[in-house]
């Protein structure tokens, strides 16, 4: 068996784990679904789903990785036989239908990054960032190039590893998520 690398700390992990769990469904679509949908009379099952299957998902898959020590198809060949390979290969396969999409909304963010620091999208005007965002979705070439960058960002941390990739950028990022969440709180609604 070859060495894998493991988590420099709890915090590390615990911030990784929550970036990956918190995504943009959950910072921009839950606070509009829990609106529209009942507000807590939403909210109260959706805790609860959270802390019954969320929580014994997370389990089984800690169990299943640390007891396989491989990728996820080596790990459910290795508990439960090599029949049970190809779920493996079905969660291999969610994740990159998962990444293609990411990927695409990941280079919109980098989009509106490089267009706010020139200017032009630092607006509160909706209809200028209405048009912003049109003139992005219907620019194949601008998308592609701003695509790459973001698959090639992520490239680069997945390069390094957990600990030195995924750990470090984790503890910069989850904290900086968490400090613009109460900048954007903070702003005047309106």
């Amino acid at each position: 068996m070859s060495d894998r690398s493991n988590w420099g700390s709890k915090l590390g992990f615990i911030l990784a784990a929550t970036g990956s769990a918190v995504g943009l469904g959950a910072i921009w679509k839950f606070p509009y679904m829990v609106g529209a949908n009942g507000g807590s009379a939403f909210l109260l099952p959706f805790i609860l789903m959270v802390f019954t299957m969320g929580v014994v998902l997370i389990l089984a898959e800690f169990i299943i990785g640390r007891a396989g020590r491989g990728s996820v198809v080596t790990s459910f060949k290795r508990i439960a036989g090599p029949l049970w390979a190809p779920l493996g290969f079905i969660g291999v396969f969610c994740a990159f239908l998962i990444m293609t999409y990411y990927s695409n909304v990941g280079g919109w963010c980098l989009t509106y990054l490089f267009e706010s620091v020139m200017g032009k999208a630092a607006s509160t005007d909706l209809a200028l960032l209405e048009k912003t965002f049109t003139d992005t979705v219907s620019t194949p070439l601008s998308a592609i190039i701003y695509q790459t960058l973001f698959l090639a960002i992520t490239a680069g941390i997945l390069i390094f590893g957990v600990n030195k990739g995924i750990e470090r950028i984790s503890k910069i990022l989850m904290p900086l998520l968490f400090v613009l969440r109460l900048c954007l709180k903070a702003l005047p609604h309106g």
